[in-house]
């Protein structure tokens, strides 16, 4: 039995574990790669007051990294293959955007030096070492987690106002750990909404809605 007939025969949840697991080490393995190079020189983006405003926190830095538990149960959240495969797309389109604009106009942003102690100021150091100050604009993070945000509440019309808050959290974290700027953060959106609207505004009549009870209706 070959690997493709394998995978065929598990359950749709199981699938979907192995089908992110794949887009995962993809990700990881080509944003590492490609962190490395881009045309010329890194130019920091102007502080805004919002970025005078919003102090650095080193707790936010729980928060920034529940993206990719939210990025997960995103996925695990796909009511069918057809969602599955649209959202895979669409989280493709994104990433490949976002590299592009990263080697061609690289940003970087100007990082606190976090001396504390604590368990989250040494969350906030490992953060530091693992990312690049660079492919900072527009913010990938946030284009992710708004575009999950946006494809989870079309089929989940219920949970519109925790993905929303959650997903506003994630963002303002990107400013208090000092990982982003503001412009970041609503470039990141702007191509978050864009790329949805590529991919789900022709899906509308025959996406599946899910119900509070699970029924898919």
């Amino acid at each position: 039995m070959n690997l493709l007939s394998r995978f065929s025969r598990l359950s749709f949840v199981w699938q979907k574990f192995f089908f992110m697991l794949a887009i995962a080490i993809f990700f990881v393995a080509s944003y590492s790669l490609l962190g490395q190079f881009y045309l010329g020189e890194a130019q920091p983006l102007p502080y805004t007051f919002v970025d005078k405003s919003l102090p650095f926190l080193a707790w936010t830095f729980w928060i920034y990294i529940s993206d990719y538990a939210f990025l997960v149960l995103a996925g695990f959240l796909m009511p069918d293959y057809e969602h599955l495969f649209r959202f895979g797309k669409a989280f493709f389109i994104t990433i490949f955007f976002h590299f592009g604009i990263f080697f061609v106009c690289p940003t970087y942003t100007c990082r606190v030096e976090i001396t504390g102690q604590d368990i989250s100021s040494l969350l906030g150091r490992i953060v530091y070492s693992l990312d690049e100050i660079t492919n900072c604009f527009p913010s990938l993070h946030v284009s992710l987690t708004f575009l999950a945000a946006f494809v989870v509440i079309k089929s989940y019309r219920f949970l519109l106002v925790p993905f929303l808050v959650w997903a506003v959290a994630i963002a303002i974290s990107t400013i208090t750990t000092r990982q982003h700027y503001f412009y970041d953060v609503i470039s990141g959106t702007i191509v978050s909404i864009v790329v949805f609207i590529l991919c789900y505004s022709k899906f509308s009549l025959k996406t599946a809605y899910v119900s509070r009870s699970g029924e898919i209706v």
